[in-house]
């Protein structure tokens, strides 16, 4: 066995290498690298950097580690895995304490909805034309 030194960068690589296809097949179809990239941030923040904190180690099975990734999914894409949509409770949230009425707030809401529907539907030049 080699051990070498690796930057934070490969190591992250690595990690988002292995982390796409768990997250695809939670998702059921390819997702975006900034989803990937949130879900490996709910991973570490949530589990394993509060895991660390605690006086005695924890057993970490594999299907804590399925429930943990699911938990992870739905956080980062808003999307469960049975195809249903997460809240946007952050904008719900931003829209309530901003004092915005609830009728304006629900439209808003789906508004969202229907443009993250749409952004991952897109393919080719009308993805890009998002992302400018």
């Amino acid at each position: 066995m080699v051990v070498e030194a690796r930057t934070i960068d490969q190591v992250e690589a690595e990690a988002m290498t292995r982390l796409a296809p768990l997250v695809e097949a939670c998702l059921g179809e390819k997702p975006l690298y900034e989803e990937v990239e949130e879900v490996m941030i709910w991973l570490i923040s949530r589990y394993i950097a509060r895991s660390a904190l605690e006086l005695r180690p924890r057993t970490f099975t594999a299907d804590d580690f399925g429930r943990a990734l699911d938990d992870s999914v739905r956080r980062a894409t808003g999307r469960r895995r049975d195809g249903s949509t997460e809240l946007l409770m952050k904008l719900k949230f931003k829209l309530r304490a901003a004092e915005i009425p609830e009728p304006e707030a629900e439209t808003q809401h789906d508004a969202m909805l229907a443009y993250r529907r749409t952004y991952r539907a897109s393919v080719g030049t009308r993805r890009r034309a998002y992302d400018i």
